[in-house]
């Protein structure tokens, strides 16, 4: 689609994904870029972030970029006639909605997030007649299944592992029957930048796991380790991918399309993997027992500190336990018409590890004092269903 002059509204801009989407958008495209707060105040933070990310991939934000980041308090629910004339007089055309909720387990906050302000930015974009919107959902809003999860709309589905995939895939289907123009982008799990692992997010798939080790096992391991770790590949995206990804379905998909932004499986380690290119670069205990699910430890062997850390993962251990099978015809033809989209491999990860780990000085220490004191690599013992 041509793109120029126009303006473009990113919702989500403070969060991590929606200000990847509003730094590609501010290095492509001429126009301002509007983003809605819902702290006003956080506007030089906000533009602190993205011109970080913009120096990052070599493309330093100059005084009239920063002139062209625009951003405005969220509306009232009785507001949206009065933003979509704002939007309007500073030629905002397209909506590529980024915002959203999280919270795994707060319905109140899945409703709101997810929910009700989709219906909201879908309400400015009629009064906009928007000519894109875009909406940011999840590769898992099918739930879990064991059928190829196809790039369309979601007629049936599996068990939802959270509210947060239900929640996202309730609001596709109010994107599709909104009557505007739209298309839908299913990133899989965003890691850090697959060049310099650099990553702003919040520590959600495999950063959980890695936090997980600086919060509960650091510095007090146990003799003896019980850890979940499947050998079902997991299906993780660099941050640099999704930029991409994401801006090239925005541009040049039809109307109506739904894209899958996943890495390739053949390259896909385990979580079976990570866990042992962890243990074996930065140090465990003497023996280390896996297992395929969380329902397998025997966790009256688990000493109550470390039940925590195993219940604060549960939910991406039984993610990650999963062969998720998605359609990637959409990510194919972007690739054929020349996408830049590296795919997740264990060498990737590995750099993404280790700048996890070098900007983390409690990692750090451990890491030292484990390499001076000469431990020798844990023995891994395997508990694989027969």
């Amino acid at each position: 689609m041509a793109l120029g002059s126009d303006g473009i509204l990113v919702t989500g801009g403070s969060g991590f994904l929606g200000s990847l989407v509003a730094t590609t958008a501010i290095r492509k495209t001429g126009g301002p870029v509007v983003l809605p707060l819902r702290r006003p105040e956080a506007r030089d933070e906000v533009i602190a972030q993205i011109a970080a990310e913009a120096s990052a991939e070599g493309e330093p934000l100059s005084a009239a970029d920063r002139a062209r980041i625009i951003t405005m308090p969220w509306p009232p629910p009785d507001g949206t006639e009065a933003m979509a004339a704002e939007l309007r007089a500073l030629g905002v055309r397209d909506i590529l909605h980024c915002a959203g909720c999280l919270s795994y387990f707060n319905v109140t906050k899945l409703l709101d997030g997810n929910i009700e302000l989709t219906r909201s930015m879908l309400e400015i974009g009629r009064l906009l007649d928007a000519r894109r919107f875009v909406f940011l959902s999840t590769a898992y809003s099918s739930g879990f299944t064991s059928d190829q999860i196809p790039e369309r709309l979601h007629e049936t589905h599996g068990e939802d592992p959270t509210d947060y995939t239900r929640t996202k895939r309730e609001a596709e289907w109010m994107v599709a029957n909104s009557g505007l123009p739209w298309v839908i982008v299913r990133p899989s799990i965003v890691i850090g930048d697959s060049r310099d692992g650099r990553y702003g997010g919040k520590p959600y798939g495999i950063y959980q796991f890695w936090t997980a080790f600086e919060r509960y096992i650091v510095g007090a391991f146990p003799p003896v380790l019980h850890i979940v770790a499947a050998k079902a590949p997991v299906n993780l995206i660099h941050q640099d991918a999704f930029m991409a990804g994401f801006w090239a379905a925005y541009r040049d998909l039809p109307d109506g399309s739904v894209a899958h932004l996943a890495s390739r499986d053949e390259g896909l380690p385990s979580m079976r993997d990570l866990t042992t290119l962890w243990l074996y670069e930065y140090g465990g205990p003497r023996e280390v027992h896996v297992y395929e699910r969380l329902d397998a430890v025997p966790l009256d062997l688990v000493d109550p500190q470390l039940r925590q850390w195993l219940d604060f993962t549960a939910v991406n251990s039984e993610i990650a336990s999963v062969r998720w099978d998605f359609q990637r015809d959409r990510l194919a033809e972007m690739r054929a018409r020349g996408l830049p989209f590296r795919d997740v491999t264990l060498d990737s990860i590995a750099i993404a590890q280790k700048r996890f780990v070098r900007d983390s000085q409690k990692l750090s220490e451990f890491v030292a004092r484990y390499r001076e004191n000469g431990s020798p690599r844990p023995v891994i013992v395997a508990h694989d269903a027969p």
